[in-house]
């Protein structure tokens, strides 16, 4: 097998987990996101590299599971499963569509 071969198997590979590991954080996201979200008055954004929920009352951001810890401790599950490590340095809570205000109606 050459390089090229290889290399374009691995690509095909890559993308079609990368469209399934999207379609599993858009079911993760209708079915425990945003009831979640609806019931305690959060927002969710996800982009660049980073996730997080924000208090619609406080309009604070929590970030991590530590201020999860301190601020909104029934988020830690949720950050759990969000920082499932998909591959090096990509986590699950990158494939997460954002969660805004005007979903929660």
């Amino acid at each position: 097998m050459k390089l090229k071969d290889i290399s374009s198997e691995i690509e095909f590979i890559m993308e079609k987990a990368a469209e399934e590991i999207s379609a599993l954080g858009e079911r993760y996201r209708e079915k425990v996101l945003l009831p979640f979200c609806k019931k305690y008055q959060l927002t969710f954004v996800s982009g660049n590299g980073d996730f997080a929920f924000y208090d619609i009352d406080t309009g604070l951001p929590v970030k991590t599971k530590l201020q999860a810890e301190m601020v909104k401790p029934i988020l830690i599950p949720i950050f759990d499963v969000l920082n499932i490590e998909v591959s090096y340095n990509n986590y699950f809570g990158y494939y997460i569509y954002r969660i805004d205000e005007s979903d929660l109606k």
